[in-house]
């Protein structure tokens, strides 16, 4: 029995084109922020420590102006207002970054990176056909 693909039952949603190292489209949750953000936060001076699907969402270590790396936890957020409406800002031990696509929590205390407009900053090379060496680790059915 053949299994249907699921997108073609339920639709397929995408966000606006932004065609960005290889993602066409623009996050339209969660998920595709914290893709985003590890495309990225090498570049943004982040050494991601863990990601996790409880709160806060990820733990980083950045540099100091004095050179140490410190610990932060993010918590990724399609629009930063979701922090409020997920009540991450009632824990006792809050994150110390929010990480989002839209940043419309304009009375917000945290530091907050907003991706849509951070990406406009960064490099983004054309995409290129893979190295072989690239090409070989990817495991191939057997043809008939």
């Amino acid at each position: 029995m053949r299994m249907e693909d699921p997108s073609a039952i339920r639709g397929s949603f995408v966000g606006e084109p932004i065609n960005f190292r290889g993602l066409v489209y623009a996050p339209i949750n969660e998920l595709g922020v914290v893709h985003v953000f590890g495309m990225v936060a090498a570049e943004l001076g982040f050494y991601v420590e863990e990601v996790k699907a409880s709160f806060p969402d990820c733990t980083v270590r950045r540099f100091t102006e004095r050179g140490f790396l410190e610990r932060v936890f993010v918590e990724f957020e399609y629009n930063s207002l979701n922090y409020l409406d997920h009540e991450h800002n009632k824990s006792p031990y809050p994150c110390n970054i929010i990480v989002c696509w839209k940043h419309e929590w304009t009375m917000c205390s945290y530091q907050v990176i907003e991706l849509r407009k951070v990406i406009t900053r960064l490099p983004n090379p054309p995409i290129c056909r893979p190295e072989q060496w690239i090409t070989d680790l990817i495991w191939q059915p057997k043809q008939n």
